[in-house]
């Protein structure tokens, strides 16, 4: 015990206070993602249900995705003690970098000349300097979170089971794509299932994601984060939902998800074969045969059933795969390789070719030169080539410099014998060939590139930060008992201030009298001024501590939101203002985690929170210790020494 307690103290090992945090830092970078994967997308979930953001709705969303991340920033400084990480910070300030030259060389105008189909045309496409600014500042958000991504959460994500969460939450989150597919597009599950329907040719499953090849990229998700899952908490339901998941991959139509769906699951067969061959011989390889069987004879059995039925189920999915694989509507490698040719022709100069044509605005373009009857956004379908033509030689190189890290990390992973890197390595792989052919990397700012790094990078990274002594960490702990009653006044009319703060955006919408909202705002900052002021007098506090920093940081934040409250064109949008609102509250909160308010402010609060906190951890503790028993239980068999690290990790 005394040495123990020696170790916590230098900080060689854990203290019990200093994992209770992970779970506010995990929650807190599952908003970034949604906000930077928003940004990317262009609210992408929302699309579909005619929900769209003009020019100023795009830099509130900038606005607020930079302020949370800085918020996280502050947060993993403040309570984990984390410095900078300078390899990864150089790379995504050289990526940084490099966009904004590639955006700054492009022309306001530029012509040239494209072919399609032997079809000649002239190409005008324009680039205004407001939208030259919104794709720099949202590659520069990008680039902050994906920098906390490898560089800093993993410092503030020391424990195993971040894992178990991130894939049970992503599990859940997946298979609500799923329900949702059911309920929105049950039309198309209906006419598959209803004989006599016509073939369906026409409609491709979206989910809310307004992309297919999203919607099939989080089945393929879905079905590796189940894989890993299964080699650390064995039950044969994880079987039953990869299954699911494999066959909404296959009423998806995507030629790549099918092929990489198929490449996972006889590797992951074998690696179960191997992995348990030791401690259940027949039962491990009955699972591999009848897997093996059933995905070689499958083809042929659809194929009979088809000619059986032609106006079934089978017959229309086989119909309609046989279509989506080779036809001139469908698109095919040809295609693809047409795509890759037409943007490797689009470089001019060795500027050009050394930065790209800038995050964003490179598909733009490429869709006017692609689609010139309708000029719209394209993808390169391809994650290099994504990598190549938006960011030229510098970001492909900085690509492959990640890739090779992810790499280096999962070889240390094997040497730790880290548990779940197999099937984790699998899911690496897979995401690697749905990048073939589809536009999927770990540097794209949609959904896709940010939960392929969060799922198969991010808790590699974490194990990898767990192996290190924690020297350095700063762990938050509770100052005593006694409040500071100025910071709870503060806090408690905060929403107040961030509302009032709001008022000419609010009553610009609802269509009252804007002058009304100066007398508004002005009661409101009367109060957020006023009030704490009387806390502070009546408790006694000392004035210059307690009071004058809460002042002037409300003071400031209050005339800077009320500033861009009154110049913001709402023109009756609704989603403008949920962002307004939404940035004004993340303002007014920050102080709730920023020094020196969070060392002046409320212990008895943090006090609490740290039990709270404190019962999740030891929540997902006794779930651990409960899995590792069983878990060894499994790969035990009678009196064998072999225990689960000889036979898997």
């Amino acid at each position: 015990m005394e040495c123990a307690k020696v170790l916590q103290k230098q900080n060689i090992i854990p203290q019990k206070a200093d994992n209770r945090f992970f779970v506010l830092s995990f929650c807190w970078l599952i908003i970034c993602a949604f906000l930077v994967a928003s940004l990317g997308e262009g609210i992408a979930y929302l699309q579909g249900f005619g929900v769209q953001f003009e020019e100023w709705g795009e830099f509130l969303l900038i606005a607020l995705s930079a302020l949370v991340c800085l918020g996280y920033l502050v947060f993993a400084h403040v309570h984990f003690g984390v410095r900078p990480n300078w390899a990864m910070l150089t790379v995504f300030l050289l990526l940084a970098c490099g966009n904004t030259i590639a955006l700054c060389l492009f022309p306001s105008v530029k012509e040239g000349m494209a072919s399609i189909q032997g079809e000649t045309f002239q190409v005008i496409y324009s680039l205004p300097l407001s939208t030259r600014l919104r794709y720099l500042l949202s590659f520069l958000v990008t680039c902050l979170f994906f920098y906390i991504l490898w560089g800093v959460a993993p410092k503030c994500l020391k424990d195993d089971s971040v894992l178990d969460v991130l894939l049970f939450g992503s599990v859940l989150f997946f298979l609500s794509s799923i329900v949702y597919s059911w309920i929105a597009e049950w039309p198309f599950y209906e006419s598959c299932f209803t004989t006599g329907e016509a073939t369906p040719l026409d409609h491709c499953l979206k989910s809310f994601t307004n992309n297919v090849n999203t919607f099939g990229c989080f089945m393929l998700y879905g079905l590796v984060s189940v894989g890993v899952l299964h080699s650390r908490r064995h039950h044969w339901f994880n079987y039953v939902l990869m299954l699911v998941f494999t066959f909404q991959i296959f009423l998806t139509f995507s030629k790549t998800c099918l092929v990489a769906a198929f490449l996972y699951w006889v590797c992951f067969l074998f690696y179960r074969f191997f992995a348990t061959v030791r401690a259940h011989p027949w039962r491990s390889s009955v699972l591999l045969g009848v897997g093996l069987f059933a995905m070689i004879s499958l083809p042929f059995f659809w194929r009979m059933l088809a000619l059986k039925s032609p106006e079934g189920f089978f017959g229309k999915s086989w119909h309609s795969l046989i279509n989506f694989f080779p036809g001139e509507t469908a698109p095919t490698l040809s295609s693809r390789i047409e795509l890759w040719n037409e943007c490797i022709e689009q470089y001019r100069n060795p500027l050009d070719w050394l930065f790209g044509f800038g995050d964003r605005n490179a598909q733009w373009y490429l869709g006017q030169v692609q689609n010139f009857n309708n000029p719209d956004y394209c993808f390169t379908h391809n994650g290099f080539i994504l990598q190549f033509f938006t960011g030229g030689v510098l970001r492909f190189g900085l690509y492959l410099f990640l890739l090779s890290f992810v790499v280096y990390s999962y070889v240390k992973g094997f040497v730790r014998r880290q548990r779940g890197l197999v099937p984790l390595l699998l899911g690496l792989i897979t995401f690697l060939i749905h990048g073939f052919a589809e536009t999927t990397s770990f540097l794209e700012m949609d959904t896709k590139g940010v939960l392929g790094t969060m799922v198969l990078v991010l808790p590699v990274l974490v194990g990898s930060e767990r192996s290190k002594p924690l020297a350095g960490l700063n762990s938050r702990r509770a100052q005593g008992t006694r409040a500071c009653w100025t910071y709870v006044a503060y806090l408690l009319l905060s929403p107040v201030g961030a509302v009032c703060a709001s008022c000419p955006a609010i009553f610009g919408f609802a269509g009252i009298d804007v002058s009304l909202s100066w007398i508004v705002s002005f009661l409101g900052l009367l109060a957020l001024a006023l009030i704490p002021l009387t806390v502070n007098l009546i408790a006694r506090e000392s004035f210059a501590k307690a009071y004058l920093p809460i002042l002037a940081f409300s003071l400031i934040s209050y005339l800077g939101v009320f500033a861009l409250s009154s110049m913001l064109p709402l023109q009756q949008k609704l989603t403008e203002l949920v962002l307004i609102l939404s940035l004004s509250v993340a303002v007014f909160a920050l102080p709730l985690f920023m020094p020196p308010f969070c060392r002046l402010g409320c212990p008895g609060l943090y006090a609490l929170e740290s039990r709270v906190e404190g019962a999740l951890g030891r929540g997902l503790e006794w779930a651990r210790r409960r899995n590792a028993k069983r878990e060894e239980r499994y790969y035990l068999k009678g009196s064998s020494s072999k225990g689960r690290d000889k036979l898997h990790y």
